[in-house]
């Protein structure tokens, strides 16, 4: 029985080849994550706290920013450090 069958819709390849960020402290659900996406046809990079994300957002230029609401770091300093970045 395939996911039509089922009920459900099979997964979609994106139509671009979008460019996504993923931050994650936790580096098992960032691999998958970052899986998922790449099947999808995503290009992805995987940034695991703040201070990194920032860094990889200025290089990648990402079209969205998959963000871990609850890293354990001072989330103060990361967005007055992030006021510089442009992500459109």
């Amino acid at each position: 029985m395939n996911s039509h069958e089922r009920g459900g819709a099979a997964p979609q390849p994106f139509r671009s080849a979008y460019r996504l960020l993923v931050v994650d402290d936790d580096y098992d659900s960032a691999m998958s994550l970052q899986l998922l996406l790449q099947f999808l046809g995503a290009q992805v990079r995987i940034a695991f706290d703040g201070k990194h994300a920032l860094e990889t957002a200025e290089q990648f230029l990402p079209h969205a920013v998959l963000l871990d609401i609850a890293l354990p770091e001072d989330r103060k300093s990361t967005r007055l450090n992030s006021s510089h970045i442009t992500i459109s």
